[in-house]
């Protein structure tokens, strides 16, 4: 084993490299300051740990690493000048950088003192060396560092314009390697070491996969660090990793470098995990205020956690931060309204589909009443509302039977073939059938081609159906017409619901008379109220909710009951520091579980379900 200097045993020597002292060490791997005797130079001289049984896939995965570097040659990436092995004894050499981590920098940015990093452990995989820890030993680590302080942080631009730069260096050097075909894997600010001469270059390339050769870990298997993981990293094997994760990791460095703050952070690894799974990183300028516009929206371009809306490229993200230096216009675009919308529904399934079916049943009951108003030739009778009324109200509760018996008789007593289309939309819609739902909407788009309203509906449906271009394309469309009836006014609101509940509420309360005071309406605020609640965390706000759907005289209806249970889990969540509120929430909601359990066919059910066994993590009854 080893020695208690930290040489193998038995060895001062490993062919053409004579050991000086150990600088660091990790699960897989010892790294060694040492002189390459021919050459009579200092160097790296990382080695395999003999006490790990030498097993086939440590040192495959050892080689493999040596070999991915070692193809690389570039001004940003910290180069491999020899491998070899000696009696079993494997090691390769590589530049002895005499500066600090860009980990150390952002620490001397914050005004702490200078102290030896902790290797921060790679998740699910132990046994790989995070080398940029042997530059923490060195005696000349700070005198390489920009000369940034903590009150150029806050008022000087030449901070922004040298850490744009430099992060820009280094994506051109991760393009370089992906386009070699090798993904790092785990970017982080302890894996980038400033040069004497101010250079930033990427190190450790412990966890490189190499594009065209079979992946070396297991299918599940969770390797890199955490506060600097991409979604598709956390979620193990599920989403095919691609250069697209090491422009996530690179781009969470570059927003704890501008707000001296990790973009994710909670006191234990699953909540760091989910909050990268399902919550946005908070807008830099509001942890710093200097931040520029123009960096921000770079840098959460970067961290989109739909791969497919961060830059393709290292070359692309090098190209926008110097942009930015030379202060052209930047490529990247801040997200608007709809897009936010688009990611929350994609993120929050159970809130949106509820949601998503009460739009639906409130916009077609004001849409209905408002044709009446307007229409005086084609004023509904009482009859006809009632039928309408009973149908909406069956549409809801799930009861799908008897909501197309309503429809026909709304035919019967001359509802528009338009209008008809519409109800029948809404009941596919309730029924899960969203595809179907479209071409029923589709048709009555036909019918009613200037309606504002029924161009919302449709845009609402093709979301559910996941067709986000159209989606996208409508809602553009819809941007430019004016709404005109209380329908579309009201049907404009909760479009924003997810995006901006306060403003969504406030849209509602200019709905038509009546469509405030029924049951409907009471059900879009709470729903509303919320949304609300998840983004502020505020206990009262879900209590409120509660308090409002109590005052609804529909006890039995599943729909009424759903949305509760949806509530109560809210408030559950927000009182984390309260238990016995905690409890008291968790309680009611298992109790509305078990009213809706005569519903077990019902697809709100359903989804209220899942979204009660999400919360309480109970994985079995959620499949």
């Amino acid at each position: 084993m080893n020695q208690g200097d930290g040489k193998p045993q038995g060895a001062d020597r490993l062919g053409d490299f004579e050991l000086i002292r150990e600088i660091g060490r990790g699960g897989m791997g010892v790294v060694f300051e040492a002189r390459q005797v021919s050459l009579d130079r200092l160097v790296a001289l990382k080695v395999l740990r003999a006490g790990l049984g030498l097993t086939s896939q440590s040192v495959q995965r050892f080689r493999r690493e040596a070999a991915a570097v070692a193809r690389l040659h570039h001004t940003n990436i910290v180069p491999v000048y020899a491998t070899g092995d000696q009696d079993g004894t494997h090691f390769y050499a590589m530049e002895l950088v005499e500066g600090p981590s860009l980990d150390q920098v952002i620490r001397q940015v914050r005004g702490e003192r200078t102290a030896p990093l902790e290797t921060e452990p790679s998740l699910g995989d132990s046994d790989l060396l995070d080398t940029a820890a042997y530059h923490d030993s060195h005696e000349k680590t700070t005198r390489s560092a920009p000369a940034w302080t903590s009150s150029s942080f806050s008022s000087n631009a030449q901070f922004f314009d040298t850490a744009a730069r430099m992060i820009a260096d280094v994506a051109d050097a991760l393009d370089y390697a992906h386009r070699q075909g090798i993904v790092h894997r785990d970017i982080k600010p302890s894996n980038l070491l400033v040069s004497p001469d101010g250079r930033l270059s990427l190190n450790d390339f412990g966890l490189a996969r190499v594009l065209e050769e079979p992946g070396m870990t297991t299918t599940g298997e969770m390797l890199g660090t955490p506060a600097y993981m991409s979604p598709e990293q956390v979620t193990a094997g599920r989403t095919p990793l691609d250069q697209r994760t090491d422009i996530y990791s690179l781009g969470a460095t570059l927003y704890e470098l501008l707000t001296l703050e990790a973009p994710f952070k909670g006191e234990r690894r699953d909540q760091v995990l989910a909050q990268i799974l399902h919550k946005d990183p908070r807008p830099l300028r509001r942890v710093n205020k200097k931040v520029p516009v123009d960096l921000e929206t770079i840098c959460l371009k970067a961290m989109e956690k739909d791969p497919d809306r961060r830059y393709a490229s290292g070359g692309e993200f090098a190209a926008d931060l110097r942009r930015y230096v030379n202060r052209f216009a930047i490529a990247a675009r801040r997200a608007g309204p709809l897009a936010k919308g688009v990611k929350w529904v994609k993120r929050h399934p159970g809130v949106s589909g509820l949601l998503a079916c009460l739009v639906l049943a409130l916009f077609a009951i004001s849409y209905f009443a408002a044709q009446s108003r307007l229409a005086r030739s084609r004023l509904l009778s009482a009859q006809q509302d009632a039928a309408l009324e009973r149908a909406m109200l069956e549409a809801m509760s799930g009861d799908a039977e008897s909501a197309m018996g309503s429809i026909t008789m709304a035919e019967n007593v001359g509802v528009e073939a338009g209008e008809l289309n519409m109800l029948r939309g809404l009941v596919e819609k309730h029924r899960g059938r969203a595809r179907e739902a479209v071409v029923h909407l589709e048709q009555a788009q036909r019918q009613m081609p200037g309606s504002v309203a029924v161009k919302a509906l449709l845009a609402s449906a093709y979301l559910e159906n996941g067709n986000y271009q159209t989606f996208d394309e409508l809602s553009i469309e819809l941007e430019k017409l004016r709404p005109r009836t209380p329908a579309d006014y009201l049907f404009l609101g909760l479009s924003f619901a997810d995006s901006d509940p306060k403003e969504a509420l406030h849209i509602l309360e200019r709905a038509p008379e009546r469509s405030r005071r029924s049951a409907v309406a009471r059900l879009a605020k709470a729903l509303c109220g919320i949304v609300r609640a998840a983004d502020t965390g505020n206990p009262d706000d879900a209590a409120h909710v509660i308090q409002e759907l109590n005052k609804i005289d529909a006890p039995e209806n599943p729909y009424l009951i759903s949305v509760r249970l949806e509530a109560n889990l809210s408030l559950a969540i927000a009182s984390n520091s309260d238990a016995p509120r905690r409890e008291a929430a968790f309680s009611n909601a298992s109790l509305d579980l078990e009213r809706l359990a005569q519903y077990s066919e019902n697809p709100i059910v359903l989804r209220a379900n899942c979204f009660y066994y999400f919360i309480q993590r109970d994985d079995d009854k959620l499949l």
